[in-house]
């Protein structure tokens, strides 16, 4: 292990806040979209974007000292970490990195101490209301929620399907899955197969055009209403082990003697298992 300076190493540990809010601020504004292939100065950027030129250039060095963004003789250009913040790349992280910033998540951590203390989570205390009702409740909010967890599934969506074979399955609900991109492609990957997604009422709203003969959409709150009875499961992340129990839950009492009785859970997650 390389030894640092341990005045350096205190120094931007206290001060790390700084380098996020840089770049869910240049996510923000969409800089990554206003520069092309030719490089651009700060005062150039900063017209296409609404942003003060001064402040823009310290922003974006700071972020090409770290790998976002590259810089030389006054000019920014792309680097490979710069273009994932574009809207347009196949793989762009800007919704996810916007969501970061959204004031549900940074509020919560700087309630951070409030956990330390007590144990007890910080987002409780924040946002008593729950993350789903701030959704709710703030819809430019939740579409940024929407448009990160659409762009993370985006990028997992080609290794679930190398890995897992949905073959053997009838009916399969994606449980929380946004716009249903990953239901998508399995259903595109298994013709016969059907799906149903289930989700908050406002993103199935937004959803529902989408609807075919193979597709149906169910709203509802995963945390307190029944869960669609399917063959298989998808479910994300944080949730899929709540999701697992809560699957098994609702289909104990199943007493139709449907396949929905022996559930088999698919976690959607970064690895598939």
């Amino acid at each position: 292990m390389v030894e640092t300076n341990p005045f350096a190493t205190v120094q931007q540990i206290a001060g790390g806040y700084c380098l996020p809010r840089c770049l869910h601020v240049v996510a923000d504004l969409g800089v990554a979209d206003a520069l092309d292939e030719t490089p651009r100065t700060a005062a150039d950027l900063a017209a296409s974007v609404g942003a003060h030129p001064d402040a823009l250039s310290r922003v974006l060095r700071l972020l090409a000292a770290h790998g976002v963004f590259a810089t030389q003789d006054d000019q920014f250009s792309h680097s490979p970490a710069s273009r994932l913040l574009r809207t347009d790349h196949p793989q762009s992280m800007r919704a996810f990195a916007q969501m970061f910033g959204l004031p549900v998540f940074w509020e919560t951590f700087d309630a951070l101490d409030h956990s330390v203390r007590t144990g007890l989570p910080a987002a409780a205390k924040v946002f008593p209301e729950g993350f789903w009702s701030y959704f709710a409740q703030h819809p430019e909010a939740g579409r940024v929620f929407n448009a990160a967890m659409n762009a993370k599934a985006h990028g997992a969506v080609a290794g679930i399907l190398a890995t897992y074979d949905f073959s053997g399955f009838g009916l399969i609900g994606d449980i929380g899955g946004g716009s249903g991109h990953l239901l998508h492609a399995i259903l595109d990957a298994v013709p016969a197969a059907t799906g149903v997604l289930f989700d908050l009422p406002h993103v199935i709203e937004d959803v529902a055009s989408l609807a075919s003969e193979r597709l149906t959409f169910q709203s509802g709150d995963f945390f307190c209403d029944a869960l669609p009875s399917c063959d298989a499961y998808l479910l994300y992340g944080d949730h899929s082990r709540l999701g697992r129990r809560r699957v098994r839950r609702d289909t104990q009492g199943d007493t139709l003697g449907c396949p929905a009785a022996r559930q088999r859970v698919a976690d959607r997650d970064d690895r598939p298992r």
